[in-house]
């Protein structure tokens, strides 16, 4: 058992490096900019490791998380999803009053393709072209979170999750997600100005500690909920609204960008303490550490010592 467990942590470690090299073939060395290709590379590939991991190890679906057991389906599902769109209006909706107070020149809210890399302004556009792009751009959101979560919150979860205590489990899981998304900004470093670079490092900093904030909160999900249904639906918010929205909100065009990774920086950590509070509410009770081998050999000398000791005792009646 244990040199299984050794087994699928080698393993995972092995797919996230290759994951991570094949998004640096897609982000610096994929030449066609007239296709983007929007992760799938990555996707197929991660799909591909994903299935050969499960040739190997014949893992089940309840491993993933894609199969798992619920106190209430519909409310538990949807509810950690509706966390999240609450801590986002929280958020958004005070700030759009001040902007539209204040008399902003540029709207609060600009719609953009899925994808900025497309450059369809949408708003600019007609309503075919509108509502066309739109669900395109669901049905890729929604790809996407299917894949992020049956790999971060399904394999990585599932495997660390076996090796370790919850609270490193969902650190580790939480420091991969941050980083598979580090190599936009990292792109972005490597190919701006000298003068650009220090702003672009502060950009970095604050971009990871959100995403970091969004899967740490994802890992409490995964766990209360048993599944990972829940999370592909907050995914599937998190990548639409960040998606299809430019916000042009507080900081002007100045500080855009350092105003947008705030802002879902914040959101993202209001929606963890939220998702905290909803965990008490369901009374659900997160599980201890795992205990360590010293710990685990005590309570296993302690059983043995009762076992024993009610034996005597049980002997000792009987001969009475």
């Amino acid at each position: 058992m244990e040199e299984q467990l050794r087994t699928e942590t080698r393993n995972m470690v092995d797919i996230f490096i290759g994951l991570m090299l094949v998004r640096v073939y897609e982000y610096f060395f994929y030449k066609n900019h007239m296709i983007p290709t929007l992760s799938f590379i990555s996707y197929g590939v991660g799909l591909l490791f994903i299935f050969l991991f499960n040739r190997k190890h014949c893992w089940s679906l309840s491993d993933y998380g894609i199969r798992g057991s619920m106190n209430s389906t519909f409310y538990e599902v949807i509810t950690p999803a509706l966390i999240w769109i609450g801590s986002a209006a929280l958020i958004i909706v005070p700030e759009f009053i001040y902007c539209r107070a204040t008399g902003a020149e540029k709207p609060y809210f600009d719609f953009v393709c899925f994808n900025q890399q497309v450059n369809y302004i949408l708003s600019k556009a007609d309503a075919t072209i509108l509502i066309s792009w739109t669900l395109i751009g669901a049905i890729v959101c929604l790809l996407r979170a299917l894949f992020l979560e049956f790999y971060f919150r399904g394999l990585c979860f599932g495997v660390l999750r076996k090796k370790t205590n919850f609270y490193a489990c969902n650190i580790l899981t939480s420091l991969f997600y941050a980083l598979w998304f580090m190599i936009v900004p990292v792109r972005a470093f490597i190919f701006s100005s000298a003068e650009y670079k220090p702003k672009v490092i502060g950009l970095m900093a604050i971009f990871f500690v959100a995403q970091f904030l969004f899967a740490y909160r994802q890992g409490y999900v995964r766990l209360v909920c048993n599944t990972i249904w829940p999370c592909v639906i907050s995914t599937f918010a998190y990548n639409f609204f960040t998606f299809n929205f430019i916000l042009n909100g507080i900081g002007g065009e100045k500080f855009s960008r350092f105003a947008d990774y705030i802002r879902w920086a914040v959101i993202n950590l209001i929606a963890l303490l939220f998702t905290f509070l909803y965990c008490k509410m369901m009374k659900k009770k997160f599980p201890p550490p795992k205990p360590t081998p010293e710990e685990e050999q005590l309570l296993r000398e302690m059983y043995d010592d009762s076992f024993g000791e009610e034996y005597e005792i049980t002997a000792e009646q009987n001969k009475d």
